[in-house]
C-alpha cells in the first residue's frame, strides 16, 4: 500500500515537471527564437507613437500590453536595484495618496490608479527585458513613426481643403482639429500624434549633431516647418532648447570639453539662423501670423491655463506636504469626464500629491539621468550616442509636459520608461561582446 501511494506521488510530480518544461519551452520559443516579444513590443510602441490616445485602439493597445506579461515571466530580467527601490517608494506613496483621496471623497481617487500604479508597474516589468541589441530596431521604429506622423498631418491638411473630416477625425475624433486661412497663407492643425514629435524632433536633431547623418537633416527641417505651419509652439520650443540641453549633457558626461561645446553651439546657431532666414524669405505671412498667435494670451488653451494656475496653487497651499489626495478637483474644471485632470501637469502633481510626491518623481528621474550620463562615459561610441540622444529627447518632452498632461496617459509613458530600460540592462550587464554593436 505504501509503495502504491509513493508511486502515485512520484508519477504526479513527474507529469507536473513535464508540463512545466513544455510551458517554458513554448514561451521561450515564442519570445526568443521567433522574436515574438520583440514584434509585439515594436507593434505596441509604433501604435503609441503614431496613434496615441486613439479611441479605436485603446483596447488593442491594452491587449498588446497584456500579451507581453506572460512572455516576460519566462525571460531573464535585468533590473537596476536603485530604480526598483524608487519605483517601490513611488507605488507605496501612490497607495497612501489613493487612501487619502478616498478619505476626502475625491471623485477620481480610484480611477487614477491606472496612471499612478498599474501602467508604471507594467512598463517597469517590461523595461527589465529590454536588450541593447534592440537599439537599431528602436531607431527604425522612431524613423517609421516620424514618416507616418508626417503623412498623417499632410492627409489631415489636404482633407480640410475639401471640408472633409477623414482619417484624423476617424482615429482621434474630437482631438483632431484643422484650420486653414488661404488668404493669409496660414494653416493650423492638431492631433495627438503631434505630441510624439516633441520626442522625435529633438532625437533626430541630436543625432544630426552627434552622428552627422544627412538624412536626419530633412527630418529636422520638416519638423521645424510643421512647427511653424501648424502653429505648434511647444514643438518649436522643444527644438530650440534641445541644443543647449545636448551640450550640457555632453559636458556633464565628459564626452566633450568647453571648446568643442562652443564650436557645436556656434555651428548650430548658424544653421538655425540660415534655415529661419530661408523660411522668412519664402513665407513672410506665416511668420507674421505665427508671431501674432505665439505671444497672444487670447487662445482657449492659454485662457484655460491662466484659470488653472491660481486654482491649483490655492489648493496646494491648503496641504503643502501630502497634497489633497488622488483624484481631487480644484476650483476649475477642465474636463467633465475627468475633472481632476489639468494641463499644468506638474502643478497638478503638487495639488494632488504635495511636495513629497513631486520630489519622489523628480528625484527618480534625476537618478535615471545620473545613471545615463555615467553609462555614456562607460560605453562611448554608438551606445553612448544613443543614450545621449534618448535622454536629451526625454528631458525636452518632460519640459513640454509642464503645460500638457502627456505623462498622465498610457500612450506617452514610454518616454520615461525607455531610458529606464536602457539603465536596467546596461547597469546590470557587463558583457562587452554583447554590447559591442556598431
Amino acid at each position: 500500500m505504501f509503495q502504491i501511494v509513493n508511486s502515485g506521488i512520484t508519477q504526479q510530480t513527474y507529469y507536473l515537471k513535464i508540463f512545466q518544461n513544455n510551458i517554458i519551452y513554448v514561451f521561450r520559443n515564442l519570445a526568443m527564437y521567433q522574436n515574438f516579444f520583440q514584434r509585439i513590443s515594436g507593434l505596441l510602441w509604433l501604435s503609441l507613437l503614431v496613434l496615441p490616445t486613439a479611441s479605436l485602439l485603446r483596447f488593442p493597445k491594452v491587449i498588446l500590453l497584456a500579451l507581453l506579461i506572460p512572455l516576460v515571466i519566462f525571460l531573464k530580467p535585468y533590473y537596476n536595484k536603485t530604480l526598483l527601490y524608487f519605483l517601490i517608494a513611488i507605488l507605496l506613496y501612490a497607495c497612501f495618496n489613493t487612501l487619502l483621496g478616498l478619505l476626502y471623497g475625491n471623485p477620481g481617487a480610484l480611477r487614477v490608479l491606472t496612471v499612478t500604479m498599474l501602467w508604471p508597474i507594467l512598463f517597469f516589468i517590461i523595461s527589465g527585458h529590454f536588450k541593447i541589441e534592440y537599439i537599431k530596431k528602436v531607431e527604425k521604429i522612431f524613423k517609421v513613426s516620424a514618416i507616418l506622423i508626417l503623412i498623417l498631418g499632410l492627409i489631415q491638411l489636404s482633407e480640410s481643403f475639401f471640408l472633409y473630416d477623414g482619417i484624423a477625425k476617424y482615429f482621434f475624433e474630437k482631438d483632431a482639429e484643422t484650420y486653414i486661412n488661404i488668404d493669409k497663407a496660414y494653416a493650423s492643425f492638431s492631433n495627438p500624434a503631434m505630441a510624439s514629435l516633441l520626442f522625435l524632433g529633438p532625437f533626430f536633431l541630436t543625432r544630426l549633431i552627434i552622428e552627422k547623418r544627412k538624412s536626419d537633416l530633412w527630418y529636422v527641417i520638416i519638423i521645424i516647418l510643421i512647427g511653424f505651419i501648424a502653429n505648434r509652439r511647444g514643438l518649436l520650443v522643444a527644438m530650440g532648447i534641445t541644443i543647449p540641453l545636448l551640450i550640457s549633457f555632453l559636458i556633464a558626461s565628459g564626452t566633450i570639453g568647453l571648446r568643442k561645446a562652443t564650436t557645436i553651439l556656434a555651428r548650430s546657431v548658424i544653421i538655425i539662423l540660415f534655415l529661419l532666414g530661408i523660411l522668412i524669405y519664402l513665407y513672410p505671412e506665416i511668420i507674421t501670423e505665427f508671431q501674432n498667435r505665439f505671444f497672444t494670451n487670447k487662445e482657449a488653451s492659454n485662457v484655460e491655463r491662466t484659470k488653472q494656475l491660481p486654482a491649483l496653487l490655492n489648493g496646494f497651499y491648503k496641504n503643502i506636504f501630502i497634497g489633497n489626495g488622488a483624484g481631487a478637483v480644484a476650483g476649475v474644471v477642465r474636463s467633465y469626464e475627468q475633472p481632476w485632470s489639468y494641463e499644468l501637469f506638474y502643478l497638478s502633481i503638487l495639488f494632488h500629491q504635495g511636495i513629497i510626491g513631486l520630489l519622489l518623481y523628480f528625484s527618480s528621474f534625476l537618478t535615471v539621468l545620473y545613471f545615463i550620463l555615467k553609462l555614456v562615459k562607460k560605453y562611448p561610441g554608438y551606445i553612448g550616442n544613443h543614450l545621449i540622444m534618448v535622454i536629451c529627447a526625454s528631458c525636452v518632452f518632460l519640459i513640454n509636459s509642464a503645460t500638457n498632461p502627456y505623462i498622465g496617459k498610457l500612450d506617452y509613458m514610454w518616454v520615461i520608461f525607455y531610458p529606464i530600460a536602457l539603465c536596467n540592462f546596461l547597469s546590470t550587464k557587463n558583457d562587452i561582446k554583447v554590447l559591442n554593436i556598431q
